[in-house]
């Protein structure tokens, strides 16, 4: 085994034999309950949301009326008020659309006071058009959209009038202390873009310039692209969230953050798509990630970062006591050469792998380019406590820069079988 310059001293120990695996370990994980789960708006919301890592107990678009409708009086909603999309028009056949229900609805519920809850009520299938945005900004109120139907995109994608890179089906913008929950599902009816292919497809759920967010118990399914994404954020919770698409679709990440996010912690989460569970853009910082499954998908990732010869910044980022299930990767950090910048302070802590693939990676040479110089610094990362079983002969593989080489690297308690016992080895570069 090759050793870079400035790695620190690694502490691998690869489990060649089936019979010495503990077997009982993985059949005790912990594994949620996702199907039953509270959706309860939450006290908690983000100041500083970094959790100290512990062992697991363990063309225009659409737009709301800058006034409220004349409405019936809203019900009572425990210490809140109810909004009813029924009671706005919404007809829940799935065929026409909602949107102008939906939109009615929460304008009524953001110039009240209090709190006020818009309810999207279980039994209805409900068509949303490509946009739909709803805005916080101006809002009396503090907002929580409970979301227990369905609500499905467009199946045609000519139906879809958003495009370009910020193309999506709903987006929250503006919004303070609000909150999205609900046993319901988000269906982006992604299977006419997925044939389609291409890099233009349109997100699912974005949230843009928002502040002390919560998105609770709700599943989302079958994005074009990025199920929920988050942009110039600060402060957010997600939790007991489930997201999937099939394994072979392509760029359907589950949760995707990137400029100018941070404080925000993903918790309790099921996901698995066609791409990463979660990944981590440039431009964020302090979020923790934790008590997750993952699977199938390419992993927990930072980046890519730098593609275009950009510059890009990463710090203080958290996972712990996350399984990895049949992923093509897990523990993953990639870079494009010809980038600057720097990821730092980087921790994968009480890792699980169950028959997952690259199971600790790290590529500076992503995407090719390997003759350009410059390279986004790797520094102070660690991986700690990773076990479980893989597929893969070189579980372990660090590819860095010659000129730019990762450092502070560190790595404690690496314990992995292959699933045929099969020899391991590591790889650095």
């Amino acid at each position: 085994m090759k050793r870079a310059k400035g790695f620190e001293l690694m502490k691998i120990v690869f489990i060649t034999n089936l019979s010495t695996f503990d077997s009982k370990m993985l059949l005790t994980l912990k594994i949620m309950d996702f199907e039953n789960k509270k959706t309860t708006p939450s006290t908690h919301f983000a100041k500083t949301t970094k959790k100290t890592e512990k062992a697991p107990p363990t063309k225009a678009p659409s737009k709301a009326p800058s006034k409220a409708p004349s409405i019936p009086p809203a019900s009572s909603y425990g210490s809140g008020k109810v909004y009813n999309v029924r009671a706005f028009g919404a007809n829940g056949n799935g065929v026409s659309s909602d949107s102008p229900a939906f939109l009615s609805a929460w304008a009524a519920a953001c110039h009240s006071t209090g709190t006020a809850t818009i309810l999207v009520p279980a039994g209805f299938t409900y068509l949303l058009a490509s946009p739909t945005d709803f805005s916080g900004a101006g809002c009396s109120a503090t907002l929580v959209l409970e979301v227990d139907g369905l609500v499905v995109a467009p199946k045609s994608p000519s139906a879809w009038k958003s495009s370009g890179a910020s193309a999506h089906w709903i987006q929250f913008t503006d919004c303070t202390r609000f909150t999205l929950q609900g046993k319901g599902i988000f269906d982006g009816s992604g299977a006419a873009f997925w044939a389609k292919g291409g890099s233009s497809r349109p997100m699912a759920i974005r949230f843009l310039r928002a502040t002390n967010v919560q998105v609770l118990g709700i599943t989302i399914r079958n994005s074009p692209m990025v199920h929920l994404k988050f942009n110039n954020c600060n402060g957010g919770l997600i939790k007991g969230v489930t997201i999937s698409a099939p394994a072979n679709t392509p760029n359907t990440d589950g949760i995707h953050f990137q400029t100018a996010v941070s404080n925000f912690e993903v918790a309790d989460c099921k996901i698995g798509t066609g791409d990463d569970c979660v990944s981590v853009g440039t431009g964020t910082s302090s979020v923790s990630i934790h008590d997750t499954i993952c699977g199938p998908g390419h992993g927990i990732s930072i980046g890519s970062l730098g593609a275009g010869n950009s510059v890009a910044c990463v710090t203080d980022i958290s996972v712990f006591n996350i399984v990895f299930v049949g992923t093509t990767n897990g523990c993953r950090i990639k870079t494009t050469p010809g980038g600057m910048g720097a990821a730092t302070r980087i921790s994968y802590n009480n890792v699980t792998m169950v028959g997952a693939a690259n199971p600790i990676y790290i590529d500076q040479f992503y995407g090719g380019g390997s003759g350009k110089s410059n390279a986004v610094q790797l520094s102070s990362i660690s991986f700690t406590n990773i076990r479980g079983t893989t597929i893969s002969p070189v579980p372990v593989y660090l590819s860095c820069s010659s000129t730019h080489a990762c450092s502070q690297v560190v790595m404690s308690n690496i314990n992995l079988v292959h699933t045929n016992s099969q020899p391991l080895a590591s790889y650095c570069s």
